[in-house]
């Protein structure tokens, strides 16, 4: 299989990928700088139509599979700060579920 030296792309979708990439630098940067609220199971739901149960049940769409690295918090609200969340989701969901089963096969093995 040859090596790809380059790709060409019409200008106007060079353009559009420019644009979303200035507006995501910018969304990170106002989240990073102001540290907003963070993301919530609720928040996740909301993302993709769901209830907050329907998300819980799909772990794979909650940063470490919805899982506290901090026993302390045990019980309490889950929450994510939003940068977390956007290295978590930009995992193709397809990987977090592989990720997900070999995590639940392990944890069935302890």
């Amino acid at each position: 299989m040859g090596k790809i030296d380059g790709y060409i792309i019409p200008a106007v979708e060079y353009d559009r990928f420019k644009e979303i990439e200035v507006k995501y630098k910018e969304l990170t940067n106002l989240l990073e700088f102001n540290d907003p609220v963070f993301v919530t199971v609720n928040m996740i739901g909301n993302t993709f139509g769901m209830t907050r149960q329907e998300v819980i049940n799909k772990p794979w769409l909650m940063p470490n599979f919805g899982h506290r690295d901090n026993p302390a918090q045990k019980g309490k609200k889950r929450f994510w700060h939003y940068g977390e969340y956007l290295d978590w989701v930009a995992i193709p969901i397809d990987e977090r579920m592989k990720m997900y089963r070999d995590y639940s096969r392990k944890q069935n093995r302890e």
